[in-house]
């Protein structure tokens, strides 16, 4: 990959001296910031949706498992999330052992591994150039328009909507 990624990032439950946020804006990702549920209810778990995982295109998540509220909010991200997004797990060491079947599908690290966060970066790098190759594909190629007519190359088209 570049040295510049790109994709946006977001981090939960990480504050301070735990965050990533400084090594991945250096790499170029937009980082947003959940603090976790902090009292109140995860919409996730309400089934409400979240605008922050909507988003995102990599998911670093740092709440204590040994909360089983907690591990309900991580549920509910492999579940909402698409398969392709990265999400990483960040536990404390013996947590992915114990915590083995809530952590699978994710990459799980211990608090003292940062070695990933390279691999991390070049994951949701490529899932926001593939995203961006869709959504190219998806539109109608650029020419001039007319309504629903377009032009391209002297050959009329007609989107049907």
């Amino acid at each position: 990959m570049t040295a510049t990624a790109s994709g946006t990032v977001l981090e939960v439950g990480a504050t301070g001296e735990s965050s990533h946020r400084g090594a991945l804006e250096d790499k170029g990702h937009v980082v947003l910031g959940c603090g976790g549920p902090d009292g109140k209810p995860c919409p996730l778990v309400e089934g409400k949706g979240c605008s922050l995982v909507d988003s995102a295109m990599g998911v670093v998540f740092r709440l204590d498992l040994d909360d089983s509220y907690n591990r309900e909010i991580l549920k509910c991200y492999r579940e909402e999330l698409s398969r392709d997004i990265p999400i990483q797990v960040i536990v404390k060491a013996g947590d992915e052992e114990l915590y083995a079947d809530d952590l699978a599908g994710t990459v799980v690290l211990t608090e003292d591994s940062r070695s990933a966060l390279e691999d991390f970066s070049d994951q949701v790098a490529l899932v926001d150039m593939a995203r961006q190759a869709l959504s190219d594909l998806a539109g109608p190629p650029a020419g001039r328009r007319n309504g629903n007519r377009e032009e391209v190359d002297g050959i009329s088209f007609e989107w049907l909507r």
